[in-house]
């Protein structure tokens, strides 16, 4: 089974906001899809898929659907790589019906359940709001005017759906009235704040528009993007939400006969250690004395995180989590793995799984990072790909 069309590519453009990410990675000619849709087939061949669901998922024009399958396949490719023999959706030995994603063993005999979880970066009730904007904005990329680019800035999110068509009546009026020159002149005399701009506002949406002389007064013709530089409130998953999407999953099957490695992927980009750590062992928090004001503050944890609450430690049925901070097709090759062991698990983890950097809590309560091999040198990825002179 395939998991791209045969079809010829001739199309360069670059994917629009509304576009599904699994539509643009299928029609693209663009060498780096190319690259992507041929790692991605070869893992797929390997990966046993009798009814089709990760190819329908992958598929899928909806992102959360095809970022959660392009995750697992990428989990089960570097878990294949590590040398395991996985089984694909095993029963297990608790009282519920549900099934771990895999069950691994690696050639000395350990045993693993693993599971794969992709926490979206819109939560469900802001998806239409999204939706919403993205039309507006890819409207706004075909607006002409081959003298100014357009720098965004907004607040607010819009209820119903804006009547996009007219905006882009507007700015287009709005441009062709501006003075190339005199604004050129505005910009190197009192910089950006000097620009001529624009106010848009529908319902709870506003967008400020500031418009750009572009250098040397160079034609963009029909295909170029209007919009060069877009600020906004930047709509991030929190902490919180991976912790519950983990939380999950430690509910989901009880307590199994073998360490279960949730392997989570956090689709946002300023994801860091200290994120991983306030969500596992609770949030950092810094301690003043007010009864001795002259000593230095001491910093502990809040009593709120996977495994650790206010009543000590839990669900230890969870042996390690695997942070894979903004993985997805594009970014494969450049994203590290850091697998979190639990500090008192019912079930230690050993084996193959190790060769990934690790983190550990001694007994001292220090958390210690042990580097590991990094997935693109398990999965054989050159660094920056799927960019690059690689063929």
């Amino acid at each position: 089974m395939k998991l791209f069309s045969s079809k010829p590519r001739t199309n360069l453009d670059p994917s629009s906001l509304t576009e599904p990410k699994y539509y643009y990675l299928d029609r693209s000619a663009r060498i780096e899809a190319k690259r992507i849709r041929q790692r991605l087939q070869k893992w797929y061949d390997d990966f046993p898929d009798p009814t089709g669901d990760l190819l329908a998922r992958f598929r899928s024009l909806n992102n959360v659907q095809h970022r959660g399958a392009a995750f697992e396949l990428y989990v089960y490719s570097i878990l294949k790589k590590l040398g395991y023999t996985i089984t694909i959706h095993p029963d297990t030995s608790t009282s519920k019906h549900t099934k771990p994603d895999f069950k691994i063993k690696d050639k000395s005999g350990n045993i693993c359940y693993v599971e794969a979880v992709s926490v979206s970066e819109h939560r469900p009730n802001e998806s239409s709001k999204i939706s919403r904007k993205n039309v507006v904005y890819d409207i706004i990329q075909k607006v002409r005017s081959d003298d100014f680019l357009l720098f965004t800035q907004e607040h607010g999110s819009p209820e119903t759906p804006p009547k996009a068509r007219q905006l882009k009546s507007q700015l287009e009026k709005w441009l062709s009235s501006i003075d190339f020159q005199n604004a050129e002149l505005m910009y190197n005399s009192g910089g950006f704040t000097s620009l001529p701009r624009y106010y848009w506002d529908h319902e709870n949406w506003e967008i400020e528009f500031t418009a750009i002389p572009r250098r040397n007064n160079v034609s963009l013709g029909n295909i170029a993007q209007r919009i060069g530089v877009k600020m906004g409130e930047v709509e991030l998953i929190s902490d919180q939400d991976l912790k519950n999407a983990i939380l999950s999953k430690g509910k989901k099957y009880g307590r199994l006969d073998a360490p279960l490695i949730v392997f989570a992927n956090a689709n946002r980009f300023n994801f860091h250690k200290e994120n991983e750590c306030n969500i596992l062992f609770g949030d950092e928090q810094i301690v003043f004395d007010p009864t001795h004001p002259e000593a230095k503050p001491t910093s502990t944890r809040a009593k709120n995180g996977v495994w650790i609450s206010s009543k000590g430690i839990r669900y230890r049925r969870i042996s390690a989590v695997a942070f894979c901070p903004d993985v997805n097709p594009w970014s494969m090759a450049n994203r590290n793995i850091q697998v979190y062991m639990h500090p008192d698990s019912y079930y230690s983890i050993s084996g193959s799984i190790l060769q990934l950097s690790t983190v550990r809590v001694d007994e001292s309560g220090k958390i210690e990072y042990i580097e590991g091999k990094h997935p693109r040198n398990i999965l054989t990825l050159p660094i920056g790909w799927p960019e690059g002179d690689m063929d």
